[in-house]
């Protein structure tokens, strides 16, 4: 009787406790969330106001902006633009143009806020505070600046964004800014996280009360029924698993309630049990032949079936990795392009198959030269190469190496034609200013151009 009452109290007493911690843990987390989501949505508008302002302001006449101000048309045209984006973007509190130096910033643009007349006057110069004030350096090479978090003078929460603005030579100009109101963003999660939360805990309260009222009926006695049936199990044999199944089922609990549930669960779970550890090595069989298969496709898609460099799926795969150094400008990389010469020629006067032998030929030569890269077969007659390390530090050794051996190649009269291999070969490296890695590609691939012109005045074209 004891047990009884004490399992009675102390199971109420849990449940409760258990909502408890999942209602504060369901209140955290949908705060943070949503605010996590509106921090978001604020700095993607952030980032769109402060492009549209970029794209409005011409970078050579900022000097012309601070001293003729609104006595230029342009000026106010672009003053009455950049009040139109704090109108149509919600919560925008600041819109400003400041020229960052290390004296502070220049104003070249300033927007009233909401309801004030508070924009300092083109040509002021506003004292930059942290976290800005440690990045001055960085903002006046023209690199963005992540958004922030700040508190104003005047005790505001804001959300602030600085994206640079350049001139036509691409040497900083100004920066283009916006600040949104964090005060807003929190009245907003307030507005839509508690009446939320208020249907949360009502529900909660009634799923409580209710559970409470099924945990008062008698469960003690399936629950050790259950207990005891399992304290009696052996796993040793299949023959004791399936005993354990049998015994389980014997006991035949009919509550109506979850402790009903909860057997017939724990009963299916004792079935599928015993079926997965019966089937266990057959599964780990075709597990490991299913891995085996997807290992075997994966490797023929990123490798090219006759040269056996690699493929332009892999090519294209590792662009984006390139992309990713380039947009942090920590890319130490070059490109070679090469065009294989006369493939059409050997392919027309002698057949395809001396032509698939005249494209390994020169795939081979450029696997001699370059040894420690990565090479892909792009095309039907084009190959990239991606230098790092020590090729890229040899890379302009190594370029003039791959053109001698194809000259070499080309010049030996007394080879057979598939075998006098011919490429015109171009290359690039990264440069500052390089937004993607298609960018140095292109380089290469007009180098490449150039040295297929020369090949093509020297020796003819055959197409």
């Amino acid at each position: 009787m004891r047990k009884i009452k004490s399992l009675s109290i102390r199971l109420p007493l849990i449940l409760i406790l258990s909502y408890i911690v999942l209602m504060v843990f369901t209140i955290t987390v949908v705060f943070q969330r949503f605010e996590k989501r509106m921090l978001e949505d604020y700095t993607r508008m952030a980032k769109g106001a402060t492009q549209l302002m970029a794209d409005a302001i011409d970078g050579d006449k900022v000097d012309e902006y601070i001293e003729q101000n609104f006595a230029s048309e342009e000026y106010r045209k672009i003053s009455d633009y950049l009040a139109s984006i704090q109108e149509n973007y919600p919560d925008t509190l600041y819109v400003y143009v400041y020229r960052i130096q290390e004296d502070g910033g220049h104003v070249v643009f300033d927007i009233d806020s909401e309801g004030k007349e508070d924009a300092d006057e083109p040509g002021a110069v506003y004292s930059i505070d942290e976290p800005f004030y440690s990045q001055i350096s960085n903002i006046m090479k023209g690199e963005e600046t992540p958004a922030y978090t700040v508190h104003s003078h005047e005790g505001e929460y804001l959300l602030s964004y600085i994206r640079p603005v350049f001139d036509s030579k691409g040497n900083y100009a100004c920066s283009a800014c916006v600040d949104f109101s964090m005060d807003r963003m929190h009245e907003k999660d307030f507005d839509f996280v508690l009446p939320t939360l208020g249907m949360v805990g009502i529900l909660i309260l009634i799923l409580v009360s209710f559970n409470i009222l099924l945990i008062h009926r008698t469960v003690s006695a399936p629950i050790n029924r259950m207990v005891e049936c399992s304290h009696n199990f052996n796993y040793e044999t299949e023959n004791d698993r399936f005993k354990n199944v049998q015994t389980l089922e014997n006991l035949n609990i009919k509550t109506g309630d979850e402790i009903e549930e909860l057997y017939q669960t724990f009963t299916s779970v004792m079935k599928e049990s015993l079926y997965y550890m019966t089937n266990f090595n057959r599964a780990q069989i075709d597990i490991r032949t299913k891995n085996e298969r997807i290992d075997e496709i994966s490797a023929t898609a990123y490798k090219d079936a006759l040269t056996g460099v690699g493929s332009k799926a892999a090519y294209k795969k590792v662009l984006k990795e390139i992309d990713g150094d380039i947009f942090y400008e920590s890319a130490e990389i070059a490109i070679v392009l090469a065009d294989v010469n006369n493939l059409k020629y050997v392919n027309d006067t002698f057949g395809h198959e001396y032509g698939d032998a005249y494209l390994v030929g020169c795939c081979n030569l450029l696997k001699s030269v370059y040894a420690n890269s990565d090479i892909y077969r792009v095309g039907g007659d084009e190959f990239i190469i991606l230098l790092r390390g020590s090729d890229y530090k040899n890379r302009e050794e190594l370029l003039k190496k791959a053109r001698e051996l194809y000259q070499n190649a080309h010049d030996n009269e007394s080879a057979n034609p598939w075998e006098r291999y011919s490429s015109s070969i171009g290359m690039a490296e990264f440069e500052t200013g390089d937004t993607n890695a298609e960018m140095i590609v292109k380089r290469a691939d007009t180098a490449m151009y150039v040295e297929k012109t020369k090949f093509r005045a020297k020796h003819g074209s055959y197409r």
